[in-house]
Formats: structure tokens, sequence, C-alpha cells
């Protein structure tokens, strides 16, 4: 079961053409009318991507940190797969902002959560690092809440992943 699968509805618009696509793999979207820009942190992930579509036109791949990286364009749709529940909350906070203003007015963002594993790292916690956790926790349900969609839970996953999609109305 791929993303792709999950995320291809939500990207069609009434000519059933896929536009713009902020993503963490270029395989998301091959075979489509698109442009993706790939937005990569990792050395080695760059570097497999670039190998990977070096020749085609239609992606661009940007080695940069999510949280320092400045589009030159809004989006229809973004795909994230950044697992929120390792960064502080400002980070997170940062990040899902950015996601909303990088988007179009009723654009779509994707993104997912480990399946019940906030639940058992919240529960294993005390004091300090407990109320950050659940600070944590709370900045993407609010989030996740204001704007969602369509959530689609992916048993096939190991361990389960839950994939939100969510429209952005700003």
């Amino acid at each position: 079961y791929s993303l792709k699968n999950l995320h291809d509805s939500s990207l069609q618009d009434s000519k059933g053409l896929h536009h713009d696509i902020v993503c963490p793999d270029g395989s998301v979207l091959s075979g489509k009318d698109y442009h993706l820009d790939l937005v990569e942190i990792n050395d080695a992930f760059v570097e497999m991507l670039r190998e990977k579509y070096q020749t085609n036109p239609r992606v661009t791949i940007y080695h940069a940190d999510i949280t320092q990286w400045e589009p030159t364009k809004t989006y229809d749709s973004i795909v994230s797969t950044l697992p929120f529940n390792i960064f502080e909350q400002s980070t997170i906070e940062q990040i899902l902002s950015s996601y909303a203003s990088w988007i179009k007015h009723n654009g779509v963002l994707t993104f997912i959560e480990l399946s019940g594993l906030g639940e058992i790292g919240q529960a294993l916690m005390i004091g300090d690092a407990k109320d950050k956790y659940v600070a944590k926790r709370a900045v993407v349900s609010d989030f996740r809440e204001k704007y969602l969609t369509d959530k689609i839970t992916v048993f096939k996953n190991i361990p389960p992943i839950h994939v939100y999609h969510v429209t952005i109305n700003n």
C-alpha cells in the first residue's frame, strides 16, 4: 500500500490533473501530469533522489532543512511524512504554519502519524517530559482537527499509520 494510493484522489482537480507537490519521495506521483518539488535534508537521500530523477524535468530537488526552506510559489498539495513527535513544540508549530502558508486556498495537506505510539509513549512518560510531549501532540491534534477532511488507517504498514488529509482554507 502506498501513499500514492491514499493521496491521488485528494490531488485531482476537475480536469483530473495533478499539480505541484512538496513531498519526501518522488515515487508518489510518478507517471502523472505534475511537477514535484522534493525537499530533503539527508545527504544520502538527496543523492538517491538526484540519481533517480536527474533526467526528469518535472522534478526539482531541494537539499534543505524544511524549517529553513522558502519556496517561491504556493502549492495545490503537500505530502509530508515528517515524524512530528521527534521535534520540539516550536518547530512543529513553525512547520505546520509554513505548510499552511505554502498551500493554495483549499489545498490539501497530507501527513502521517504512527498509530498508537503516541499514546504508548505518553503513558510511559512522567513529569516535565510528559507535559512537553502532551503539548507537542496537542499542536498537531489542534491543527488536524481544525482542517481535517479525511483520515485513513493503513494496517499493512508496521506499525500501522494514520494518514490525514486536511484542507487548508487560508
